[in-house]
Formats: C-alpha cells, structure tokens, sequence
C-alpha cells in the first residue's frame, strides 16, 4: 500500500472554485453598495437643489415683504411732507409783502437748519 491519499481530479479544483465564487459574491456586494451609495447621492443632491430653491424663494418673498413694507412708510413720510408743505404755504398766502419781509428770518432759520448738523440747528 502507498502512503498517498487517493483524491478525484475534480476536487483540486474545488478551492479555486470556491475563491471565484467568493469573488463574484464580493464584486456583487460591492456593485450593490455603489448602486446604493449613488442612489442616495443623487437623493441628496435632489434634496440639497430643492432646499436651495425653497431658501432662494422664501428670501425673495421676505425682500418684497420689506420693500413693500418701506414704501409703505416712505410713502407715509412723504404725505407727511406734503401735507406740511400745504400747511405752511397756506399759512404763507394772504399775507402781506411786510408780514412776509417780517417772517424772512425765521423762514431762512427754518430752512437752513435743514442743512446743518444736528447738534447744531437753532432749538435742537
């Protein structure tokens, strides 16, 4: 008897087999994870554009809500002007050249305040 052990032909080649299939199951895996991995890339992205979009229209209503809001006051401001306007230039007409000469310096005050800082306009 011969100490060698008796093998099949096909049996030497059962580890390369099982290395191949090892293989082909880990390269599957691996295609799987990719798959997933771009999957939820392309959600993100998605996800990433549209909060984006949701920010970029939510400030542009924000930016109208306060530039309707300022015209608002500005055009309040302006009735205000206007309307004070009137008032003076009411209070002006009917009056004679000699009441008018006798206002010339309280109006020239009045007015060129405007121009001068504010600490230092005469009664600020």
């Amino acid at each position: 008897m011969s100490g060698e052990t008796a093998t099949a032909p096909g049996d030497s080649l059962a580890p390369i087999k099982h290395v191949t299939t090892t293989e082909a199951e880990l390269e599957k895996k691996i295609a799987d994870l990719r798959a997933k991995v771009k999957s939820a890339l392309e959600t993100l992205t998605r996800e990433n554009e549209s909060a984006v979009l949701q920010a970029r229209a939510d400030a542009e209503r924000e930016r109208e809500a306060l530039l309707t809001t300022a015209q608002r006051g500005g055009d309040l401001e302006a009735k205000k002007i206007v309307a004070s306007g009137t008032e003076r230039a009411d209070q002006i007409r009917g009056k004679t050249p000699a009441e008018l000469a006798s206002q010339k310096a309280a109006i020239l005050t009045a007015v060129l305040a405007e121009f001068r800082p504010a600490g230092k306009r005469p009664g600020a």
